[in-house]
């Protein structure tokens, strides 16, 4: 797997100033995605920079969203019962989803291959907090944040502001994934999932701002601009 799109910008170019970007190779990788992630660099800006697939963030063990590595959402499951959140398995999010049906990961000592899980406790709770800010559910976020937020997610005001509530309420991990959970039902089934979840996760602090390869002209786009050009971003 090898990245489709050559991309000719780095994160320092921009209008007056022109990039010159050349191969720097690719690096294997132990988590994350599981293919080798491409590097660049910019001669003119003096830079490296690496080009990940979609569905997934630097310093990512594990994909943020059900999304394959052309973006498009993965297929749920044609037999058997489908649990609710079952199609966030495998994502970030799985933290979540587990919790809420109140199976918490490994404590220490245990053996986690074993037991069939992803991770230990500890590590289901970062997740866990983790999809918090990017869902704006975190007590930390400024109000103005979350309202931006939550329009970049498709997500009613009133209901979110109710689940934000019994986040910061609930003493028990199931009830705070809970309404984690609630969030990512709530979220319109078409438009670019991808986008979007880039564009919230920057306003809550999940991860830094994004940039997404265009492929038609070869350059980076915010994700606020890419829904801009395809007709999806929030009013």
């Amino acid at each position: 797997m090898r990245p489709a799109v050559d991309v000719t910008e780095c994160l320092e170019g921009g209008p007056g100033s022109p990039c010159d970007v050349v191969g720097h190779g690719y690096r294997e990788r132990k988590t994350g995605p599981k293919f080798p992630i491409a590097t660049r660099h910019c001669r003119e800006h003096r830079c490296y920079y690496a080009v990940y697939p979609i569905g997934h963030v630097p310093y990512g063990q594990v994909a943020v969203a059900p999304v394959d590595a052309s973006g498009f959402p993965l297929a749920a499951p044609l037999d058997g019962e489908v649990e609710e959140g079952s199609g966030w398995r495998g994502c970030l999010c799985e933290a979540a989803v587990e919790a809420a049906r109140n199976r918490c990961w490994s404590r220490e000592g245990a053996d986690i291959e074993e037991a069939g899980e992803p991770g230990r406790y500890g590590t289901q709770r970062r997740g866990l907090r983790r999809c918090a800010r990017l869902l704006g559910l975190a007590a930390e976020l400024e109000q103005r944040a979350v309202e931006r937020l939550r329009n970049f997610l498709g997500v009613d005001g009133l209901e979110h502001e109710r689940l934000r509530r019994q986040w910061q309420t609930a003493s028990r991990l199931s009830d705070r994934a809970q309404a984690v959970l609630a969030v990512l039902s709530a979220q319109p089934a078409e438009g670019d999932l991808w986008s979007r979840w880039l564009a919230a996760g920057a306003l809550g602090g999940a991860w830094g701002a994004a940039r997404i390869a265009d492929p038609a002209a070869g350059r980076l786009l915010s994700p606020s601009t890419r829904l801009r050009t395809t007709g999806l971003a929030p009013p």
